[in-house]
């Protein structure tokens, strides 16, 4: 670790933002920004709205384990029966504390 590329966390007085994009090697879609808690039905309309219009083509869907969004992509991609996305959603495993 390079001590000069280290940097301490800065505690703020709260407030945050939650966004949500998409991109690939050659292109960079719109930032969406997320209003208030998000839910399984608002997290599926932004994959409906943003996500599968942006013309990506072949992709490979990441996304990390909140149950929120798996119960979305299953929403979406499953009960609509699009056989071309069944292998493309799948999840970075969340590092577990100690």
């Amino acid at each position: 670790m390079i001590s000069a590329c280290v940097f301490p966390t800065i505690m703020h007085g709260g407030g945050g933002v939650m966004v949500w994009g998409c991109f690939s090697g050659d292109t960079v879609c719109d930032l969406f920004r997320i209003q208030g808690t998000l839910n399984q039905h608002g997290y599926h309309s932004i994959l409906q709205r943003y996500a599968i219009p942006s013309g990506l083509g072949l992709v490979v869907f990441q996304q990390d384990n909140d149950p929120t969004h798996l119960l979305a992509v299953q929403g979406l991609f499953y009960q609509e029966g699009d056989a071309a996305s069944d292998d493309l959603a799948f999840t970075i495993p969340r590092p577990q504390p100690n």
